[in-house]
């Protein structure tokens, strides 16, 4: 209900229509309901899409109006993130309050392993890339994500409903769940830490 106007680079476009790119979707992510845009995780084949000229003309932008124009309390959170990982706490967010412009930049890095690195065996390589798990795109945030689902599934016996869950015999967290994962909550957040130092 927030965004009201839509525009890619200069051109505007109807911010509820159902189009394979310029559209939002609703997701899921670890702070609840989320309006996605660029991003399909329930779209196994789906393949992002990026901007070929960069600054204020060359992304996304909206118009927005929530609540009272008299009250600075509400706004909404912006996550930016890659399009092929999950939104989790690690992602970086911007706060956008009433009555403000915001402007949100991103700037990408690119980190690749070298050939002799790729053509090592996976043992002496000791992580997992693309090939080996047969994907066609397999990211460290998939990964980390991997190993916290199990580390919750090891403790609580199911899965957050937030979370994907790759895996049909492990069951979606119930609300009597919710005392396990909350009382575990700590030690998947230490968890992921230590495993993205591991992995780096």
């Amino acid at each position: 209900d927030f965004v009201k106007r839509c525009y890619w680079g200069i051109k505007e476009f109807p911010c509820r229509q159902k189009h394979e790119y310029l559209s939002f979707i609703s997701t899921t992510s670890f702070l609840g309901p989320c309006c996605s845009f660029n991003y399909n995780p329930k779209n196994l084949s789906y393949v992002p899409f990026s901007a070929n000229i960069f600054g204020i003309d060359g992304g996304l932008t909206i118009i927005g109006v929530e609540g009272s124009e008299r009250n600075l309390l509400t706004g909404l959170i912006v996550l930016a993130h890659h399009p092929m990982d999950y939104v989790t706490e690690a992602t970086s967010s911007v706060t956008i309050t009433s009555n403000s412009e915001s402007f949100v930049e991103i700037s990408p890095t690119v980190q690749s392993s070298s050939t002799e690195v790729l053509e090592l065996s996976q043992g002496k390589r000791d992580c997992l890339i693309s090939d080996d798990l047969e994907l066609h795109n397999y990211r460290q945030a998939a990964c980390s994500l991997a190993c916290r689902t199990e580390a919750i599934m090891k403790r609580c016996q199911c899965v957050p409903y937030h979370i994907p869950n790759a895996k049909a015999d492990y069951r979606e967290c119930k609300l009597n769940d919710s005392v396990c994962y909350s009382k575990n909550y700590g030690l998947y957040i230490v968890f992921l830490a230590h495993t993205l130092v591991d992995l780096s």
